[in-house]
């Protein structure tokens, strides 16, 4: 549907990168001097620690575009539903299980920190893995989207979504760091624009690309096949 896209989307992959290394070399250093080394330093741990569950995707995802594309190319709109409605549910599965780890860890930052952090750092630190929990349950639980997308090859949507989201968030926070607000606000902001993205998605796959996802039943041949080769 969108082949033609591919040229406009190799573009506007250059346009993020730049966008990005300008964002990056703007924003950084004023996030940086605005929390302060000690806060900075605490929200990228806590970023870094919900990020490792991001591994629990096991290459689901490009799997899921791979095999897409085959049952498109079949024709084969029955294990294209099924596929999608299948790993919608896994994904929801595994959403719901890293959201418990970080809520788990969220429970145990004194015992696990509390040698190296004082008191108001260690309660900052469970608010923050509350907060991005939510966000890597709602990043999975729609992650099939994303990989519907890509598989139709809605380059141009994506890139611009992504150059968006980027743009947004020091947009957003920039003003909200100069009233005072620290850490904790930038979790806000973050699972905020990443919410507006994931629905975004949805929102494309509906009305767009005209696919609505729906558990046909599980098919371990399927299951298999896409864990093989995600594997």
């Amino acid at each position: 549907m969108f082949k033609n896209q591919r040229k406009s989307g190799a573009v506007l992959s250059y346009v993020s990168i730049v966008a990005n290394t300008v964002v990056q070399l703007l924003y950084t250093p004023f996030l940086v001097s605005s929390l302060g080394q000690s806060e900075y330093g605490l929200y990228s741990l806590v970023a870094s620690v919900i990020g490792y569950l991001g591994v629990l995707d096991l290459g689901f995802g490009n799997a899921i575009v791979v095999h897409t594309s085959k049952y498109r190319a079949l024709d084969d709109k029955k294990n294209e539903q099924k596929l999608h409605g299948m790993f919608h549910v896994i994904y929801l599965c595994i959403g719901i299980f890293a959201g418990l780890i970080g809520v788990v860890l969220s429970f145990f930052t004194k015992e696990l920190f509390g040698a190296t952090l004082g008191v108001e750092d260690i309660e900052k630190m469970r608010v923050m893995l509350l907060i991005l929990s939510f966000n890597i349950f709602l990043t999975f639980a729609f992650s099939i989207y994303t990989s519907i997308i890509t598989a139709s090859e809605a380059f141009v949507f994506q890139k611009i979504l992504a150059i968006v989201s980027m743009i947004a968030k020091p947009l957003i926070m920039i003003p909200i760091l100069l009233v005072g607000y620290k850490s904790i606000a930038l979790c806000v902001v973050i699972t905020v624009v990443n919410v507006a993205m994931l629905f975004a998605n949805y929102i494309f796959c509906k009305r767009k690309l005209k696919v609505s996802v729906k558990f046909c039943g599980f098919d371990w041949k399927m299951f298999k096949r896409v864990f093989s080769y995600s594997f």
